[in-house]
């Protein structure tokens, strides 16, 4: 259940996920969408390939981690094209995922917690059991996490506790199916105490209590609603039962999937969150998802360079790409055609603007005029870095360009210092 700390805005341990998948890459073992080790250990190695499907949930939009899980679902019913470890039920949850993310692998009956009473109960059994015991076992006794379960969570290694906050479960490695209605991107975390009780298509109700002293804007990210008008709002509860009292916050806005709304949660006082639906719009079963990354757009030698991505279920037409330095528009470029990668191969196109200064300012912007119906827009945007750009972890940044030989002179670099320097790197030996 630790994975699902990400849907409540715990971006540290995001990013030591995405670099624990990430990096992993370097190695060439777990390449390609499936796991290289033959024969596998008995510490379920090949689970790294099995598991990642969770980064595209976590990283929405991202081109990434999107295109590595097409590598896996690919896989799916080509034994022949896998040279080790078939892992059908694996490969088949990145076909899942990707269909989530697509809207097609959505859950068609609502989510309806248990009720108040039955949940205040299993809480109160689960918090009896966080004692110094049940902590040194977890931790420094080393005991694999298999063989000591605590209350409130099961073998599957679904938390009920995140089930319960998201409306719904993840999913285990084995062909999984996402069931989230809702995720938690800030101004959550242990202070911020969030049930939810109902959600389908339409609406989402949801018991919120923040023990901070001030103010939370708390962000709620939308998994499984129809596009449509909201009304969006938070309630008084003051006997916590469920039932919405006066409204102390409301709003209207039109909503699609995966829209984010800002809650303005008050201290220490017990509230309904209220989103419903007022009216609903058409939304076409199939739609482009463009995407640019931030390590896709570099600068060099009066040259801007780009990737654009498209994710989604369908293809792109006249797709426009724009170039702006500030507010300021440099450049514009046209590409005609961006298919979809239904066939779970990544559809990718080139741009590029010449006799560009350089310009800290410099940003690409992916349908600049809103032409395009997609599944997501934010991630239509990147600012332009240099060739040469540090990031503050140059080695996933290296992996990120799939630049490899780059990336194992940083790994020895960290490792051995100057002495690094002693190393000849041969990409081709490695499998690269």
């Amino acid at each position: 259940g630790f994975e699902d700390l990400m849907q409540d805005g715990n971006y540290g341990f995001l990013e030591f996920i995405n670099a624990v998948q990430t990096k992993f890459e370097l190695t060439g073992l777990f390449r390609d969408g499936y796991c290289n080790i033959y024969p596998i250990d008995r510490l379920h190695t090949g689970d790294f390939i099995s598991e990642r499907y969770k980064t595209l949930i976590h990283n929405l939009g991202q081109a990434y981690p999107a295109e590595r899980e097409m590598e896996s679902a690919w896989r799916l019913g080509k034994p022949d094209k896998t040279p080790v470890n078939y892992y059908e039920d694996g490969f088949k949850s990145s076909v899942n995922v990707l269909n989530w993310y697509w809207g097609k692998d959505v859950p068609d009956a609502p989510y309806i917690s248990k009720p108040i009473d039955e949940l205040t109960r299993e809480l109160r059994l689960f918090t009896s059991v966080l004692d110094s015991n049940n902590f040194y076992r977890m931790t420094a006794s080393h005991v694999m996490s298999d063989d000591f379960v605590p209350y409130g969570s099961e073998w599957g290694g679904q938390n009920n506790i995140y089930a319960y906050m998201l409306g719904g479960a993840r999913g285990s490695r084995i062909d999984a199916h996402p069931r989230l209605a809702v995720g938690w991107p800030s101004g959550g975390g242990p202070d911020v105490s969030r049930l939810v009780l109902r959600a389908d298509d339409n609406s989402l109700n949801a018991l919120v209590y923040s023990f901070d002293d001030k103010l939370r804007n708390l962000e709620m990210c939308l998994f499984r609603i129809n596009d449509g008008r909201y009304k969006i709002g938070l309630y008084e509860d003051p006997e916590s039962t469920g039932k919405a009292g006066a409204a102390i916050w409301t709003i209207e806005k039109d909503l699609s999937r995966f829209d984010v709304v800002t809650l303005p949660v008050p201290p220490r006082k017990s509230l309904i969150i209220k989103v419903e639906q007022i009216k609903s719009y058409l939304r076409p079963s199939e739609l482009p998802d463009l995407a640019i990354d931030p390590w896709d757009a570099k600068w060099s030698n009066d040259t801007v360079t780009a990737i654009i991505h498209n994710l989604g279920n369908a293809k792109a037409d006249k797709l426009q790409v724009r170039l702006l330095d500030g507010e300021r528009v440099i450049g514009d470029t046209m590409i005609s055609r961006l298919d979809a990668p239904t066939d779970f191969i990544a559809k990718r196109a080139n741009v590029s603007f010449t006799n560009i200064p350089f310009s800290r300012n410099l940003k690409i912007i992916i349908d600049p005029e809103n032409k395009v119906r997609e599944i997501l827009k934010g991630n239509n945007s990147s600012l332009v870095v240099t060739s040469n750009f540090k990031s503050n972890d140059s080695l996933m940044w290296s992996i990120y360009n799939n630049n490899f030989e780059q990336a194992w002179l940083e790994l020895l670099k960290d490792e051995y210092g100057d002495d690094s320097k002693t190393f000849t790197i041969n990409p081709k030996e490695l499998g690269f």
